[in-house]
């Protein structure tokens, strides 16, 4: 490998410009290696992409020509990226106009490469309320009292402030995931002495937005799709991530629980049933913010949320097992390809938003904290429900993508 990024033809700058970008703004090793290979099949070149969650690998060669014309491998080294749905959209349409010739692969390579200092990164002030709306939001649509969506709601903004200045620099480390969860029992169990509160839905509600349920769908599903490696290492990563925090908010309440005790919960002030509607849709918005969705995108995105939260509650007392996800998710897969067709933008930016609310992170966590509190049978029981709601939810998309196909892999 004698030669530099520098002597590449631009169109593999450009190739690796939009691998690092793809990878950097949330889309799946899966969708990472289908794009790449469109777009360069459209830049008459060869290409062999092998994407993981913490680097990318890169063969070309010119098309038609033999192996033995092999450009120099690319390694892209990145770190897991976060989502941002707003930035996926501005990085597919950059690599649609450059496939179609209606921008020049100079032009696609440069906006790509400043991608970072021309769009606008996440303000701390609606991400921090947005966050403290999850958790309000979720405790309202568990069935919690009054008194536990307001403590949601002050607990999940503080771990929100925190996550916004301090996490940013112990999370390299793999420390911010406890201090977080130990931080939020703690002021969990402080305001369950005080309050009647239900702890254990308002711990869960306050670091929600940390629970890698979308970590463990998404490896799953690249497990299916046959990206082993890529889907293993997600896996676990999220498993270690939902070990942190539920050996954190054990370890806080416990500390708590030896000083203080809880109020009892029969003065707690009971939701209207017509709550449930405003929560959903506080919730909408709120993974809309999270999520970073362009302005453009936003409603169908909320509807989206919508309709998966409405299907999988009303749904359940007439299906059996899990089969509420399953439907929930097949309507979602469909709705994004059909928007995704449509509007001949990434599916992406409708179908995150729409399975959040089926993905089962919130299991995990609960299994994992069962087992640390020695409820082992109950734990493994819960893990069980946990592989159901998995298989059920990637079942799902793979049905809603057979029946509405994708317009392409982003």
């Amino acid at each position: 490998m004698n030669g530099t990024v520098h002597h590449l033809p631009l169109e593999i700058r450009f190739l690796r410009q939009l691998a690092k970008r793809l990878h950097e703004y949330g889309a799946a090793a899966y969708r990472i290696e289908g794009a790449i290979r469109a777009v360069s099949d459209k830049l008459r070149f060869d290409c062999d992409v092998f994407s993981n969650p913490t680097s990318i690998l890169l063969s070309f060669r010119p098309a038609g020509s033999d192996e033995d014309d092999t450009l120099p491998s690319q390694m892209i080294r990145v770190a897991p990226g976060g989502i941002d749905l707003g930035k996926l959209r501005f990085v597919d349409e950059v690599s649609e106009k450059v496939s179609s010739g209606e921008m020049s692969i100079a032009q696609g390579y440069h906006l790509l490469k400043a991608a970072p200092y021309l769009l606008a990164q996440p303000k701390m002030l609606p991400q921090v309320l947005a966050w403290g709306g999850v958790a309000c939001s979720v405790t309202a649509v568990l069935g919690a009292g009054l008194q536990s969506v307001i403590a949601a709601g002050v607990v999940g903004t503080v771990i929100a402030i925190l996550d916004q200045t301090l996490g940013k620099k112990l999370r390299p480390y793999g420390s911010w995931e406890p201090i977080a969860a130990f931080t939020a029992a703690v002021m969990t169990a402080l305001f369950a002495s005080q309050f009647p509160v239900e702890a254990s839905i308002v711990n869960l509600a306050a670091i929600l937005i940390m629970v890698p349920g979308l970590g463990l769908t998404i490896g799953v599903n690249e497990l299916t799709t046959e990206h082993l490696v890529s889907g293993t290492a997600r896996l676990a990563g999220s498993v270690v991530v939902l070990l942190q925090l539920a050996f954190g908010v054990v370890i806080g309440t416990q500390l708590v629980g030896a000083f203080v005790s809880s109020m009892p919960l029969d003065s707690a002030i009971t939701l209207v049933d017509w709550s449930f509607w405003p929560a959903i849709l506080v919730s909408a918005f709120s993974f809309g913010v999270l999520f970073c969705v362009d302005r453009r995108d936003f409603p169908i995105a909320m509807l989206a949320a919508v309709i998966s939260f409405v299907v999988s509650r009303y749904a359940e007392p007439y299906l059996f097992g899990s089969l509420n996800v399953f439907v929930a998710a097949l309507i979602i897969a469909a709705l994004s390809n059909g928007y995704a067709r449509w509007q001949n933008r990434p599916a992406m930016i409708v179908r995150l938003p729409g399975i959040i609310a089926l993905v089962p992170g919130s299991v995990g966590y609960n299994s994992l904290s069962l087992m640390f509190a020695n409820d082992t049978l109950l734990g493994i029981e819960m893990t069980a429900k946990l592989l159901v709601i998995l298989a059920s939810l990637v079942g799902g998309l793979a049905i809603g993508n057979s029946l509405v196909p994708p317009r392409r892999y982003l």
